[in-house]
C-alpha cells in the first residue's frame, strides 16, 4: 500500500490513525488507495476491550414468526453472555462490501449473523479482512465461499411432514414450496417426494407448486 502511494509505511499509519501532520494531497491519495484495495480498519484491542460486545443480526425481508423466534433465542443467549444484539434489515447490506463492513466496524460490532440471506463473496471477503466473524442462518443457498452456517434439516422436515400425512391416511398430498431454485426448497421437495415414493403414492405434476416463502404465497399457492 505504501509503495503504491509512493509514501512511507509511517505516513500510511498516520492517515489510518487520523493524524493531522500529513499533507492534504497525500492523505487523499492514501485514502483513495485504501478504498480501492478494499481496506477495512480493524478496531484496536483497547477499543474492543472497553466497549461492550455487540453482535449485529441482519434479517432478510419482513419479520415473521420464524425469524422472530430465532431473534428471541439470540437475544436471550446474548443477555446470558453479556453481549448486546442489534437487529437490522438486510436492506442495509445490499449496497455491497467494503463500505458496509466499514460501517459495522465503526459502530463497534464484534460479529455478524444473517438470517435467510446469502452474503455475496465480496462481502464475506471484506468481513474476513476486518476479522469480523459471520454466521449465516438458513440462507436460501449456501455461498460458494466457505462460511459458518446453521440451517434447518430441510430434507428431513419434508420427509417427516409427508410421512405424518400419509400415516393419517391421506394420499392426495401436494407440495407448496418457496422459490423454485432455492437449495432449501429443493431439499424439502426431495424429502416430500421420497416419502411419497416410499409409500407407492404417485405425484402428479400439478401437486408440486413453488412460489415464495411468505404467508401470502402459501395462500395463493
Amino acid at each position: 500500500m505504501a509503495a503504491s502511494a509512493g509514501v512511507s509505511v509511517a505516513t500510511v499509519s498516520k492517515v489510518l490513525n487520523g493524524r493531522t501532520d500529513v499533507a492534504p494531497a497525500t492523505r487523499s491519495l492514501v485514502q483513495s488507495l485504501l478504498q480501492e484495495h478494499g481496506y477495512v480498519a480493524r478496531q484496536s484491542r483497547r477499543a474492543r476491550t472497553a466497549a461492550p460486545a455487540t453482535v449485529q443480526v441482519e434479517v432478510a425481508s419482513d419479520l415473521c414468526t420464524y425469524s422472530a423466534q430465532i431473534i428471541q433465542g439470540m437475544t436471550e443467549a446474548g443477555a446470558g453472555s453479556g453481549a448486546a444484539v442489534v437487529v437490522t434489515s438486510t436492506a442495509v447490506m445490499t449496497g455491497g462490501g467494503t463500505s458496509w463492513v466499514r460501517g459495522l466496524v465503526d459502530a463497534g460490532r464484534r460479529a455478524l449473523i444473517t438470517i435467510g440471506s446469502e452474503p455475496a463473496p465480496a462481502q464475506l471477503a471484506a468481513l474476513s479482512r476486518a476479522r469480523l466473524p459471520v454466521v449465516v442462518v438458513d440462507p436460501l443457498n449456501l455461498p460458494d465461499t466457505p462460511v459458518t452456517s446453521v440451517g434447518a434439516t430441510n430434507f428431513a422436515g419434508g420427509l417427516s411432514a409427508t410421512r405424518h400425512l400419509l400415516d393419517l391416511g391421506h394420499r392426495r398430498i401436494a407440495y407448496l414450496g418457496g422459490i423454485a431454485d432455492a437449495a432449501c426448497n429443493q431439499a424439502r421437495m426431495h424429502g416430500y417426494r421420497a416419502a411419497m415414493e416410499a409409500a407407492g403414492v404417485p405425484v402428479p405434476a400439478e401437486y408440486v407448486r413453488t412460489s415464495g416463502f411468505r404467508y401470502p404465497d402459501g395462500e395463493t399457492g
